[in-house]
């Protein structure tokens, strides 16, 4: 069945950065220029492993599957990801990619009763492949159960038949359900992140509007944001089947990098949540053929 993915798994992987900070401002400048650089050999040793794995397993450059909307989810979680891990940790990243990747299917589906030409509808495939990295393995996994959960429980909740406020508390409580609890200020400071960074479906839908958006809004996210950029080019061109794969290499060549923990974890995060968005969201009608 193919799925969507690029807008969501950029929008819910930011929301998972955090600024350092420095008692001197030389140190600062320092500390910058080498992450810098340490972010453009990490680029160019990310290109030269997306563009082996294309060869290796013969995949056009010209055969996307991807259309703006499921983009636009995939990069929702990522960027709601990268957010929440700035106000919560590893529990805010998750809560971050939930809300991005339900932020953004919500807006679409409205958009999809309020404009002139009907858009395609999603639905949730209650299917995921949870990462063997410690830390981190949980969290795309629990991204799709919860939003499977949530889909499953509440049919059609992405089509306006709720207020978003309730979409935020049903999240919320399912959060809650496992214990995974956040402080109701640093619950206010991921929803305000991303009524931030994912203001409005127009933004979503047009990537080159969007990560022009979070360049203006939230500037220090642009080197995570072209890390998400390079891994969703290629994800989107692979088969379902090669998505866990290519997720899987594209995060060691991450952990190999020069980038110190905390930066590789919050992008690890981030794909991790990425490539399990890909496997979670389907046009409605591949989900009508699967009953048949």
């Amino acid at each position: 069945m193919r799925k969507y993915l690029l807008v969501s798994v950029i929008a819910t992987s930011l929301l998972f950065i955090g600024a350092c900070s420095s008692e001197d401002s030389n140190m600062d400048i320092k500390k910058k220029t080498e992450i810098e650089g340490g972010y453009s050999k990490l680029n160019s040793d990310l290109d030269l492993y997306s563009q082996s794995y294309l060869a290796l397993h013969a995949v056009s450059d010209t055969r996307s599957w991807w259309h703006r909307k499921g983009k636009a989810i995939v990069c929702g979680d990522c960027c709601g990801a990268v957010a929440g891990g700035k106000c919560g940790g590893f529990i805010g990243m998750l809560l971050g990619a939930i809300v991005g990747s339900a932020t953004v299917a919500y807006l679409i589906e409205h958009r999809s009763y309020t404009a002139t030409a009907k858009c395609e509808s999603f639905v949730v495939q209650d299917y995921a492949f949870c990462t063997q990295y410690e830390g981190l393995d949980s969290i795309g996994y629990l991204h799709n159960e919860i939003l499977s959960e949530i889909e499953l429980e509440n049919p059609a909740i992405f089509e306006k038949t709720t207020s978003y406020d309730e979409l935020l508390k049903t999240i919320s409580d399912k959060m809650e359900e496992r214990n995974l609890q956040l402080s109701n200020e640093q619950k206010i400071g991921i929803y305000n992140e991303i009524s931030i960074i994912m203001p409005n479906e127009n933004v979503l839908l047009d990537n080159e509007i969007f990560i022009s958006h979070i360049n203006s809004v939230r500037p220090q996210y642009a080197q995570q944001c072209e890390v998400i950029e390079r891994y969703v080019a290629t994800a989107e061109i692979l088969p379902e089947e090669n998505i866990k794969e290519y997720t899987e290499g594209y995060i060691r060549v991450v952990e190999q990098s020069d980038l110190n923990i905390k930066e590789q974890q919050i992008l690890i995060s981030s794909v991790v949540v990425g490539g399990n968005s890909t496997l979670l969201w389907g046009d409605v009608s591949d989900a009508t053929d699967t009953l048949k």
